[in-house]
Formats: C-alpha cells, structure tokens, sequence
C-alpha cells in the first residue's frame, strides 16, 4: 500500500522511472548488442571492452564469455581467450561449448594435459559420444608421446 502510494506522489510530482539513468544490467545488454555487432563485422579489437563491461555487470551470461574468447583467439591471443573460457567454467563448470574450445586452444598452446582434462570432463557429460572417445585417445597419445603440458602464450 504504501509503495502504490510512493509511485503516486512521484507521478504526480511529475518524476518518472524512464528519466533515471540505465543501471549496469541495462548497460551490460546494451554493450553486449554493440559487442555483437563489432564481433559480426570482424572488429574483434573494439568488440573486446564491450564483452568485458557486460560480464562484469551480467557474469551469469555465457555467451559474453563465449564470444570474448573468440575475439581473443582471433587476436592471436590464446592464453587470454582461455583464461575468458574458464572464468565460465567457474560457475558452469559443465558449460561443453566452453570445455570444447578450451581442449582445442589448450592442445593449440601445446598444453596436452590440459586439454585432456577438458575433454575428459567433457566425456563424463557425453559417456556415448564415440568422436570424443577418439580425440580422448589421441590427446593420451601425445601426452604420453612426449609432449608434456608446456606453457605457451
């Protein structure tokens, strides 16, 4: 009762929700649609500040993740677009896009361990899927062929 009296007064004070400015989540899904329109036109670099503004004020979104990590591997900057990966994967551990993309990029890096834990965790959400059963066997391969987990850029 006394909120529906509260939002009277205000009209009648001629005060409006419309004229407050936007708060962040508002911003962020704004961002986000600037940021999507960057990344389709291939502007990655200017699309990048964008993704980051709308994680920070919407962090339960993934595609903002999703799509900041592709800006930065199509930068040539593996090591960031992963660290986007899994600040995801903190809160969705279970996210398989986003564990796809990090055995991919970490077996890019040259980080095969890393890689098959990805896709190992990946198997425990997919037990039928044969594909994943082979990259298992092959990342097992390398990794035991001599190409330890290394750091690279």
């Amino acid at each position: 009762m006394r909120l529906a009296l509260a939002l009277v007064l205000l009209g009648l004070a001629g005060c409006s929700f419309r004229d407050q400015p936007n708060v962040p989540e508002e911003d962020a899904v704004e961002r986000l649609i600037q940021a999507d329109a960057l990344f389709a036109e291939g502007r990655y670099e200017e699309a990048e500040p964008h993704y980051e503004f709308s994680i920070k004020h919407r962090w339960r979104a993934k595609e903002p993740y999703l799509k900041l990590a592709l800006c930065r591997q199509a930068l040539g900057r593996d090591a960031e677009a992963v660290d986007a990966l899994r600040k995801l994967l903190r809160w969705d551990r279970d996210d398989e896009p986003a564990l796809r993309a990090v055995a991919r990029l970490e077996e890019r890096r040259g980080r095969v361990a890393e890689a098959l834990e990805a896709c190992r965790h990946l198997k425990t959400l997919r037990p039928d899927d044969k594909e994943l059963e082979g990259e298992i066997a092959r990342l097992e391969a390398l990794n035991k062929n001599g190409r330890p987990s290394k750091d690279k850029p």
